[in-house]
């Protein structure tokens, strides 16, 4: 550009350094050491006439370049900088902060590009200049308009161009007085010419601190201009609107500073933004009701959630829920959520201001089921309170459907219980626990089963198994595997002769009814003299341990109702004082696919409880729990145990 001359600094750098000089004629290169006054020495080589374009190369000696930079950030509009290193840890820096784009950066064995670099950074600060230039001539034209700009009044201003422009444009002075506005900024601001002229700009807002401020800093602003900035404006009307305000300085033609004001009305932006902005909060909070809902947790950890994410989403102050109130009996609170306090339970929907308190009825098939009461502060926007019945109407359902699962669960149970001992026998020298756990909620009859019990020569028969299937079927399966047992073990308790009568009776009651069994023979001896014949029909092995080691039974066979003929094979081990004898079904290894190992991890995990110093029960709860804790949530599949140890 005419008048515009080009220097290079070079820090740290060799002197007069070939870059420099080619392709550059008529550039002045300024060499500098690097020293302790290298920061007071650059800044006096860039300072001059601010008709310069002046690129720093700071070379990889100098030890704080942003120290540099920022002792120059006054004149960064002339100014770019090369810096020879490697580029900051992350990216970003002091110096790319505070000049951003007219920084580059460049390794020290790649110096032959640096004449490149100049070429680019020359070009840039060029454009920037010339930009800046006409955009100083169009504000100029704009703010004199040939004439001074108080002889001029309103939107005569700014000529036909500007008077006729859909977008409001207003220009003030020193104290934000009005000087000028087109007619569209009439509209927006109620303005009348000549009556409005010199009046404050901040007075015709709702706000009229937050407008001053956001004006101070558009007038300082040495940038391209502030962001924009929405304030509220209530019309002569009474109609509340949204305006959007960009402040830009500009120099009229006798050297005074004026703010140009283009204000654009976004009303309807900033209301659909507002209505996006609530149906997104209603989606998350009903969202998380319905997750916390059907969570599997107690109905108090769900009903909690739900009052959380309430609050939470919808901003409201607090929350709560009572159960129960149908009729006359009395409702309980069950859970709350923020500032609850002085909340009460209301069967009707009821308003109290500042702060207001909101109760809905939770009702579900036209019967109450309790109460949900919610404060909200008194600037709340009523519009958040919309979704509040649906989530009512969630958390009814959630409740109802909460006491129908408790129903199905105690029908389950009931029907379960006959298909397991009410008690285990009392076996002498040995001690005995069983436990049982159905999969999922408990809604469900499980498959699995245990039983023990004595025969009439003094023996004891043991079992554990598991029916495919879950359900009626399954349970009618099991009770006819269990009461087979317990006949034919009358007649004859030899494995061989019981386990083919079982396979006869599942084959014969169809419907691919499949049973794994675990089958043991118990023979009460003095102490330490005990021992145990163990048969296993296509089940896990059971684990004997001892002495702190342990080890899977050799006791393998064909599956239950699979097949008219089986392979049995047994196994009679002997129960000295300590040994333990664990049978288990498949849900302590597969894990309804939550989890998988096989029977010698579980094997291993026996063998590392404390040998000979803990219970047949201790023994039950480590394992179970260990089971329940390693599902990560309701046990996929039915957990069944039956220990055994001598003693």
């Amino acid at each position: 550009m005419t008048g515009v001359s080009r220097r290079i600094v070079a820090v740290g750098t060799t002197a007069a350094p070939a870059w420099a000089d080619a392709g550059h004629a008529g550039t002045q290169v300024i060499t500098l050491p690097v020293s302790a006054v290298t920061v007071d020495a650059v800044t006096g080589s860039v300072s001059g006439r601010q008709a310069d374009d002046v690129v720093v190369v700071l070379g990889s000696q100098v030890p704080d370049p942003a120290a540099v930079v920022h002792r120059l950030r006054p004149g960064t509009s002339h100014l770019a900088v090369i810096i020879v290193g490697p580029p900051p840890a992350g990216g970003m820096d002091a110096v790319t902060l505070m000049i951003g784009e007219r920084v580059r950066r460049i390794h020290e064995d790649q110096l032959d590009h640096v004449g490149l670099l100049l070429d680019e950074l020359f070009q840039m600060l060029a454009t920037r200049r010339r930009h800046r230039a006409m955009q100083a001539g169009a504000q100029a034209h704009l703010a004199a308009a040939g004439t001074r700009i108080e002889s001029r009044l309103g939107e005569r201003l700014f000529g036909e161009l500007l008077s006729r422009a859909p977008i409001g444009a207003v220009l003030t002075g020193t104290a934000t007085e009005l000087l000028a506005w087109n007619a569209r900024a009439a509209d927006l601001l109620d303005l009348r010419d000549p009556g409005s002229l010199h009046t404050g700009l901040p007075a015709l807002f709702d706000d009229p601190g937050a407008v001053a401020g956001y004006l101070a800093t558009a007038r300082y602003d040495a940038g391209d201009g502030t962001k924009p900035a929405t304030f509220h404006r209530t019309a002569a009307d009474g109609v509340t609107g949204h305006l959007r305000v960009t402040g830009q300085p500009s120099i009229d033609d006798t050297g005074r500073t004026r703010l140009l004001i283009l204000i654009e009305d976004v009303t309807e932006l900033v209301e659909a933004q507002r209505e996006l902005t609530l149906r997104s909060q209603a989606a998350i909070a009903s969202a998380q009701v319905a997750a916390a809902l059907t969570a599997a947790e107690s109905l108090d950890r769900k009903l909690h959630r739900c009052t959380e994410a309430i609050t939470t989403h919808l901003g409201l102050t607090a929350a709560a829920i009572w159960t129960g109130g149908e009729g006359t009996a009395p409702s309980a609170l069950r859970a709350t959520s923020g500032a609850a306090t002085g909340i009460t339970d209301a069967s009707e929907p009821a308003a109290v201001p500042s702060p207001g308190v909101l109760s809905y009825p939770l009702l579900s098939e036209n019967q109450r089921v309790g109460v949900l009461s919610v404060v909200y502060p008194a600037t709340a926007d009523p519009a958040v309170l919309a979704p509040l019945p649906a989530i009512a109407r969630q958390i009814a359902v959630g409740i109802r459907q909460d006491h129908l699962n408790d129903s199905v669960r105690a029908v389950a149970e009931a029907l379960q219980r006959p298909l397991l001992p009410p008690t285990l026998p009392v076996i002498p020298n040995m001690d005995l626990a069983a436990r049982y756990l159905p999969h999922g909620d408990g809604t469900r009859i499980g498959g699995d089963f245990y039983d023990a019990f004595a025969l009439p020569d003094g023996r004891y028969v043991l079992a554990l198994g598991d029916i495919r299937g879950k359900g009626p079927e399954a349970a009618a399966a099991t009770g006819l595997v269990r009461h087979t047992i317990w006949t034919a073990a009358q007649h004859s308790p030899d494995p061989a002769y019981v386990l083919p009568l079982v396979n006869q009776a599942l084959l014969r009651l169809g419907d691919a009814r499949f049973c794994t069994l675990v089958y043991g023979l118990l023979s009460v001896g003095a102490r330490g003299c005990s021992q145990l014949q163990l048969s296993c029909a296509g089940h896990p092995a059971p684990v004997i341990a001892r002495n702190g080691t342990a080890r899977l039974a050799d006791s393998r066979g064909t599956l239950l109702g699979a097949t008219p003929r089986l392979r049995l094979h047994s196994e009679t081990i002997a129960l000295t004082a300590g040994t333990a004898v664990v049978c288990y079904t498949d849900g302590f290894t597969e894990g309804g696919g939550v989890f998988s190992r096989e029977p010698e991890d579980l094997a291993a995990e026996v063998g590392a409880l404390p040998g000979g110093t803990l219970s047949a029960a201790a023994v039950a709860d480590t394992l179970l729990n260990r089971a329940v804790s390693s599902s990560a949530g309701p046990v996929r599949d039915d957990l069944a145990l039956l220990v055994a140890v001598a003693t």
